[in-house]
C-alpha cells in the first residue's frame, strides 16, 4: 500500500476517533438526541465544506497543468518548426507533473539555442556590413530577423572568411601599389591633384575602399 492510501486511512480513523469522541461528550453531557443530530450534520457539513474546497484546489491545479502543458506543447512545436530540428518526443506511461517538467524542461533549452543563434546571426551581420563598407561588395543573403539553421551559420562563417580573405589579400595589394606611387610622384616631384590621387597618398589607409574598381584604378594611376 502506498504512504498516501496509508495517510487516507489514518485520516478516516481520526474522523471516526473524532465522531465517537463528540459522541461520548454529548452522552456525558446529556445532549438529546435531535440536538446530537443537528450537531452531527454541523460536522458533517463543516468537513464536506472543507473536503470540497480542498478538492476544487486540486482540480485547479490539475487544470493549470494541463493548460502549461498544451502551451509549452505549442511552443516547443513553434520553436522546433524555427530552428529547423526535429520535435521533441514526449515520454510515455509519466505522470501529468512529470510531463509538463519535460516539456518545460525542452522549451527552454531550445529558447536558448534560438538566443544562441540569434546573437552569432547578429555577430556576423556586423561583420559582413563591416567588411562590405570597406570592398564594396554585396551583403550576404541572409534574413536577420529569422532563425538560422545550424547549416546557414557555418555557411556565413565560411563566407565571413573568404571576405577577410579578400580584404587583406586588396589591403596588401593596396598598400604595396601606394608605395610604388607615392615613390614615383617624389622622384618626379609631382603633388597629388585629384581626389583619387589625394585620397590615395594623404587619406589613413585604414578608410580607404578597398573596392575592385578602386585597386584598377591605383593600377591605372601607377601606370600614368
Amino acid at each position: 500500500m502506498r504512504k498516501s492510501e496509508v495517510l487516507a486511512a489514518e485520516a478516516v480513523s481520526c474522523l471516526n476517533k473524532a465522531l465517537c469522541h463528540l459522541k461520548d461528550i454529548w452522552e456525558e453531557i446529556g445532549i438529546p438526541e435531535d440536538q446530537r443530530l443537528q450537531r452531527t450534520n454541523v460536522v458533517k457539513n463543516h468537513i464536506k465544506n472543507l473536503l470540497e474546497m480542498m478538492v476544487k484546489e486540486e482540480e485547479s491545479l490539475k487544470k493549470r497543468l494541463l493548460s502549461s502543458i498544451q502551451t509549452c506543447r505549442t511552443e516547443m512545436e513553434k520553436l522546433c518548426l524555427e530552428l529547423q530540428i526535429p520535435i521533441f518526443e514526449e515520454e510515455g506511461g509519466i505522470s501529468m507533473l512529470q510531463q509538463e517538467k519535460n516539456i518545460r524542461t525542452e522549451v527552454e533549452a531550445l529558447i536558448r539555442e534560438k538566443n544562441q543563434r540569434m546573437q552569432q546571426l547578429k555577430a556576423l551581420l556586423e561583420q559582413d556590413q563591416d567588411l562590405c563598407d570597406i570592398l564594396c561588395s554585396i551583403p550576404y543573403g541572409i534574413a536577420p530577423d529569422s532563425v538560422p539553421s545550424l547549416e546557414q551559420l557555418e555557411n556565413f562563417h565560411q563566407h565571413i572568411g573568404k571576405q577577410n580573405e579578400e580584404k587583406a589579400r586588396r589591403y596588401a595589394e593596396f598598400t604595396e601599389l601606394k608605395k610604388q606611387i607615392v615613390l614615383i610622384m617624389e622622384e618626379l616631384d609631382h603633388v597629388p591633384e585629384t581626389s583619387f590621387e589625394k585620397d590615395v597618398v594623404c587619406e589613413d589607409e585604414d578608410s580607404f575602399c578597398l573596392s575592385r574598381d578602386n585597386i584598377t584604378s591605383l593600377k591605372l594611376l601607377l601606370c600614368q
